[in-house]
């Protein structure tokens, strides 16, 4: 199969492609979402992946048999008003009048969370693929523009839209992407903006009133029954669309719940005021229901389309509709004199009438729809979604101290005005001028929270430890000098807020045990034991004999089930302490907590739901398994994996057969166990047949173990042995195998650069005849002869490949099923590209430094099955683990062409490609040749060319505005004290928070100094170029500070980083990072990063080189990295390159670029500044092109060059003056000029100067 658009087909649908797929989707939607899912059996069947997707495939193949598993309820609680009674000093429910007779009764509400079985999630999610270019489109593109009235009338929904492109109207889930559902805050953010836009617009109109509209379907999800479904998907269908799809749809989307939970259902069918409950259609917890709400609101989203522009009523003409999911928002125009409370009934009766008509079954909630004014002073509206957007931004763009706290004070300012004109506040308000927000007190709350705690631990490590008294109390004696001075709060002074922040948002859990949300962020900002033992005290009563029983003692074990859950997942978790509260015992906390698990799970099975008891066993298992008490477990089926799994931990697994033990080795070592732990775990009871089994599951963990077990490499099979390479040998006659080249080098080694993996995929095509027949070729297959094996691959080397004996079954390099014979070599050169340049026998895996987590007391999602990455790999310069790494975009294209799935974007090299093994060859050998050329002929060092994309995604032409920023921290005498205590790379507590603070500040001076520059040089308030002086930025900063500001400004960064040790045991090395955020439609704004290499050293760090070597030259490239400027395609991007400071007094290195660049940028330390000045203006002139020199303010003297005519016009900028921290800038415009520079500088009246001899 390689259709890229699926249909409505049976066969289609269980085609491997697509399970795996809706496999992918479904299980990171489930991790993400459902807390509650059975975790142990999501990680058990990712282990054992191939074996679950080909019994689904049998399943699927008889459509009319299908049944699906019944479903199991979990009562979650909903918005309702709870206290801690004054004299009982219970925690219960608050009484509420409902009936007409005002008699009370518990407030107790539930919502009916479901766990459906991973067989039929996955399977409605294959559906839902199936089906999901017919309903988008039907939809609209919701990414259109608000104001653009055709896109109005075309966009109704908002809620649970799949990811998609726009092919010519046409909407098409990409299906092969891991992306299902669009990210909720752009459409939710179109959703909210949309009313007020039209508002805004329709206001001008003289003689109308306008009002917006809130209302909800109520219980929407509960109330749409499976005919209702199965009607909408019938009349989705085509003449030749599959029958026996739809009777397999209709089948499946038609759960009946678990019968150990009747007595659940019925409680919450006479709660909800259903008339039956008894089966659904959309279970609240099944992955594909967000999707299939939409279509069964299709009808309905047509009828309100169709009602834009009339009367509903003489006098009220509805101006826009639109709808997220239940929730609707409408903008009417009222010319007739009507009360707020008239408009919310006819809204509430002109939907109910449309609903009977095309959504039987369906309710408008009266009580939830409010109308608002919209400019007026009868009930306004407040938008509270505006301070929402500008909060989020603050925090993404990152923050000094000042700004951190500008933004808690913000987001505080946004809890309490939300309070002020809450939605219950306002129920009970008969004023009619009281105002409204737009958006829930829910949301607010939940923003506020997650945006506090993230703001918070970013802050802390920023701030001072305490402040002396005397500065303290002249500071706040003052509190603009406070600001000014940036010491307003201490470490201490932050914890305290914090805290008194924390116990808020759980005294808000307390008060509405919906809340549960804020109650786990609540504990993870201040997880004390004291704190949590008051939550369990409230929850305890509950679950003891004799306690609250029905609807409130499952609020309390929903809550209890969260606050293991998160025990076992976030609460706590940080990677440094320091983001974490002073006196804080994170242990205490958890100990607690531990202690209570026990004793929930020393319960009878029948005390608890299961859901309880298996959070209460998975914390257990993630926190000193040994007191977990598995002998009472019984034999309930929902925790025996989760008691197997403990004894295992425990070590215990004597008894476990072959395929278990395999199964909770790999589930050990992935979850809960670091490397040493889990080896420790098996060493005894592992032999040659369960490592085997290991390695078919997780060939990265029986690598592991033969390290520890080396015996057992001897025994394993020859298809396992060739796929991990174990036949390591020192060479022979035919040369040596890929394998050992690529094993056995260095991390730098002789292939992983672009020129000798281009040089190899040539050799390889040329050589694959020989193999044709074969459909699996390892690296042990692939033998080189190579004349120096330090230097690479040569011209005259030579590749072969050896034809295999061994069978092809269960290889991770067998190309996949889908694959045509006549493609299968895009595959097998595709996955040796990927070993060579990942390094590793398991090629799938990204490449990247061991977690934190794995020596915490945490849980972690274990990782997907190589049978899985393969139908995902990600073939970005990232996926190879080292930012330095010598190959361009080129390489990633080609790699993402030659493993290309089906379901993925077409790019242009699949186009180029397709033509087969002479066509790709040809394309290789240009881009080689290409290289040849750029080859350093004086330096000898390779030119890499690296192109960017617009990341604004915008394709209009824009002059590039940069900015140099001075910073003096580290200063010399920094590098030298830390020398001494051997810390060159400057990661002591003391400096280490200098430097960050430093650069925080600089970082939100650039954003003061835009504004200026903004007054006199306008450009939008853009940036794109980032300059940082050599070794201003930590490595551990550049996620933390460059990369949001890079995002945020959508700007290009050049920075010096501090010494790192790149290579384990070998010196440190000098460099600069570059950060390039790009856009494309494909994958949004993503961020690249390449580093840049020093190759000399300076006079001074050479000194640091005795008695020993610390510090290394190294430079594997040097990047050339194209700004995207035009609105033209055809046009060449403009060049930018850098060199480290000493680097750029290389004149070969000069020579080299001198035709390729058109930007020299020189990131520098360096206190000669005289020399510097001199060089930068003989370069800008030898080279013919910008020079740019940023250098540490301690000695000044960064400065700007371009080869003008007139000699006053040269010097961009230069400052003077030391020790000075500065900011600069300068505007490069008519860069379509600066391109042709050479050309242009020879016509007469040219404003170049005279180009240097020998530039063309």
């Amino acid at each position: 199969m390689t259709n890229d658009v699926l249909g409505p087909h049976l066969e289609l649908l269980r085609e491997e492609v697509v399970l795996v797929q809706a496999w992918k989707k479904t299980a990171s939607y489930i991790r993400y979402h459902n807390w509650f899912s059975d975790t142990l059996e999501l990680d058990r069947t990712a282990i054992n992946l191939p074996r679950f997707l080909g019994e689904l495939a049998e399943r699927l193949a008889a459509p009319e048999r299908w049944c699906s598993d019944p479903l199991r309820i979990v009562p979650a609680p909903k918005s309702q008003h709870w206290q801690v009674n004054s004299i009982s000093k219970r925690w219960e429910p608050v009484p509420v009048r409902r009936t007409p007779q005002d008699t009370k009764r518990p407030g107790t509400t539930l919502r009916p969370l479901a766990h459906a079985s991973l067989s039929d999630q996955v399977a409605a999610t294959a559906v839902m693929m199936c089906i999901a270019d017919r309903v988008e489109t039907l939809q609209g593109d919701p990414r259109g523009q608000i104001t653009d009235t055709v896109v109005r009338n075309q966009v109704i929904s908002y809620g649970n839209r799949l990811f998609c492109d726009n092919a010519g109207g046409s909407l098409l889930h990409r299906w092969g992407s891991g992306k299902l559902y669009r990210a909720h805050y752009q459409d939710y953010r179109s959703f909210l903006a949309r009313p007020e836009t039209v508002a805004e617009e329709v206001s001008r109109d003289a003689g109308n009133r306008i009002i917006i509209v809130h209302s909800d379907l109520r219980q929407f999800y509960d109330r749409v029954r499976p005919d209702l479904l199965a009607r909408k998907l019938s009349a989705l269908a085509r003449p030749n669309d599959d029958p026996n799809f739809y009777i397999l749809a209709n089948r499946l989307l038609n759960w009946e719940w678990a019968s150990k939970d009747d007595r659940e259902i019925a409680d919450y069918t006479r709660q909800a005021g259903i008339d039956d409950f008894s089966r659904v259609a959309l279970p609240q917890g099944l992955v594909a229901s967000g999707f299939f709400a939409n279509v069964v609101l299709l009808d309905f989203d047509q009828g309100l389309r169709e009602t834009v522009s009339q009367e509903i009523e003489p006098g009220v003409v509805v101006k826009d509709v639109c709808r997220y999911v239940d929730d609707l928002r409408i903008v009417l125009g009222v010319t007739e004199k009507k009360t707020l409370p008239d408009i919310e009934q006819l809204s509430t009766k002109w939907l109910q009438e449309l609903l009977d008509e095309q959504a039987h079954g369906l309710q408008v909630s009266a009580e939830k729809t409010r109308a608002a004014n919209f400019g007026g002073d009868e009930r306004p509206l407040v938008r509270q979604s505006r301070k929402m957007a500008r909060i989020q931004g603050a925090i993404s763009g990152g923050f000094d101290a000042i700004g951190g706290e500008d933004i808690l004070n913000a987001v505080q300012g946004l809890i309490q005005s939300q309070q002020r004109y809450s939605a219950q506040r306002i129920d009970g308000q008969s004023w009619a001028f009281a105002p409204v927000t737009d958006v829930l007190d829910a949301t607010v709350e939940r923003f506020a929270a997650a945006r506090f705690r993230s703001t918070y631990r970013s802050l802390r490590p920023l701030l001072a430890d305490r402040v002396e008294p005397d500065t303290s109390v002249e500071v706040y004696a003052n509190e603009d000098a406070a600001s000014r001075a940036g010491v307003a709060r201490t470490q201490s002074e932050l914890d305290d807020e914090a805290r008194s922040f924390a116990l808020g948002l759980i005294e808000s859990w307390v008060e509405d045990p919906s809340n549960v949300r804020l109650l786990r962020i609540g504990l993870d900002l201040w997880p004390a034991e004291v704190v949590l033992q008051s939550v369990l005290d409230l929850l305890r009563p509950f679950t003891v004999k004799g306690g609250h029983r029905g609807a409130p003692r499952r609020v309390a074990w929903y809550c209890l089930s969260e606050v293991l859950r998160a025990g076992a997942t976030e609460t706590g978790f940080v990677e440094t302490g320091e983001p974490m509260p002073k006196g804080i015992d994170i242990d205490a906390y958890r100990k607690l907590l531990r202690q209570e698990a026990v004793r929930l799970a020393e319960l009878p099975p029948a005390a608890l739901p299961w859901y309880l008891r298996q959070q209460a066993f998975l914390y257990l298992a993630a926190n000193d398994p040994k007191d977990a008490p598995v002998q009472r477990g019984g034999t309930n089926p929902e925790t025996k994996h989760y008691r197997e799994l403990i004894r295992f931990l425990r070590n215990e697994g004597d008894r476990i057969k072959g395929g278990d033990f395999s199964t909770l080795a790999v589930l050990a070592r992935r979850s809960f166990c670091g490397r040493e732990t889990a080896i420790e775990l098996v060493r005894d009871g592992v032999t040659s047949s369960r490592l085997e089994q290991i390695g078919e599951r997780d060939p990265s963990f029986a690598l592991e173990i033969l390290e520890s077990r080396p015996d057992l490499a001897a025994s394993v099979t020859p298809r396992l042995r060739d796929d991990l390479c174990l036949r390591l040998r020192a060479g022979a006659e035919s040369g040596m195998s890929l394998a050992e080249i690529v094993l056995q080098g260095t991390p730098n080694g002789s292939l992983r650069n672009e020129l000798a993996v281009l040089r190899f995929a040539s050799k390889f095509l040329k050589a694959l005849p020989e193999a044709a027949m074969d459909d699996v070729i390892t690296p042990e297959d692939v033998r080189i002869r190579v004349q120096d094996s330090a230097k690479g691959l040569s011209e005259k080397d030579t590749v072969s490949v050896a034809s295999s004996r061994v069978t092809p079954a269960g290889s991770m390099y067998r190309p996949p099923r889908w694959c045509p014979a006549d493609k299968r070599w895009r595959f097998q050169l595709g996955y040796l590209l990927r070993f060579i340049l990942t390094a590793r026998q398991d090629f799938t895996k990204i490449v990247r430094p061991p977690s934190w987590k794995e020596t915490a007391t945490t849980y972690r999602a274990a990782e997907s099955h190589w049978y899985q990455r393969l139908y995902g790999l990600f073939n970005g310069h990232s996926a190879f683990g080292d930012d330095w790494l010598p190959i361009s975009d080129w390489i990633e294209q080609l790699l993402f062409s030659l493993l290309r799935w089906p379901g993925c974007q077409i790019s242009e090299m699949d186009r180029q490609t397709e033509g087969g093994v002479l066509a790709l060859l040809a394309l290789i050998e240009e881009r080689q040749s290409k290289l040849d050329r750029m080859q350093g002929g004086s330096s000898g060092v390779l030119l890499l060319p690296f192109n960017t994309s617009r990341p604004d995604g915008k394709k209009k032409t824009r002059p590039l505005r940069a900015c140099v920023v001075q910073t003096v921290t580290p200063t010399s005498s920094d590098i030298i004290t830390a020398a001494a205590v051997d810390d060159l790379s400057l990661s002591e507590r003391g400096i280490r928070k200098t430097h960050r603070n430093h650069l925080s500040a600089a970082l939100a001076a650039i954003e003061r100094m835009l504004d200026l520059r903004e007054t006199h040089m306008g450009l939008d308030g853009r940036l794109d170029w980032l300059i940082l002086p050599e070794l201003a930025v930590h490595p551990l900063d550049v996620k933390t500070h460059l990369i949001p500001f890079a995002r945020k400004h959508r700007a290009i960064i050049l920075a010096g980083l501090t010494y790192q040790e790149l290579f384990a045991g070998q010196p440190l090395v000098n460099s600069a990072i570059w950060i390039m955020p790009t856009w494309s439609a494909a994958h949004g704004l993503q961020t690249l990063i390449r580093r840049q290499g020093k190759h000399h050293l300076a006079a001074g760090e050479t000194k640091l080189n005795n008695p020993k070597v610390v510090v290394q030259g190294w430079r594997p490239c040097q990047w050339l990295v194209g700004y995207d400027w035009s609105s033209m395609l055809a046009d060449p991007p403009l060049w930018l390159t850098a060199a480290v400071c000493y680097d750029a007094t290389d004149l070969a290195l000069a020579a080299d670029l001198r035709h390729h660049s058109d930007v020299f940028a020189i990131p520098a330390l360096n206190r000669d500044v005289g020399t510097f000045d001199q060089m930068a203006l003989a370069l800008h002139y030898h080279m013919f092109q910008y020079v740019v020199i940023a250098n540490n303010g301690e000695y000044g003297g960064s400065n700007a060059y371009h080869p003008w005519g007139k000699e006053y016009q040269r010097q961009m900028f230069h400052l003077h003056g030391q020790p000075q921290a500065s900011v600069a800038f300068f505007e490069i415009n008519n860069i379509d000029h600066v391109i042709a520079r050479r050309i242009k500088a020879l016509a007469p009246e040219s404003p170049w100067k005279s180009p240097p001899a020998g530039l063309g």
